[in-house]
């Protein structure tokens, strides 16, 4: 399965990646790869998010990074 990632940081970037699904569904591999390239790039937006080149699963992307964070339920 390919992933690609286009997004802009400073400049327009292309990214693209196979992955093995283990178990996975791409658009769980597709996030975690967002996170760690968000980790790496200030203030990167993304553009489109493809698998295989057909499946545009953009939409589903971001709406994971709107999505609030869980609250942590910590005992202090």
């Amino acid at each position: 399965m390919t992933i690609k990632i286009d997004y802009y940081a400073s400049m327009n970037v292309s990214m693209a990646g196979n992955f093995p699904l283990q178990g996975k569904s791409p658009v769980t591999i597709a996030w975690q790869w967002w996170r760690e390239i968000k980790k790496n790039s200030h203030n990167a937006k993304i553009i489109k998010v493809t698998v295989n080149d057909t499946e545009d699963i953009t939409d589903l992307i971001k709406s994971f990074e709107a999505a609030p964070l869980p609250a942590e339920n910590l005992p202090f």
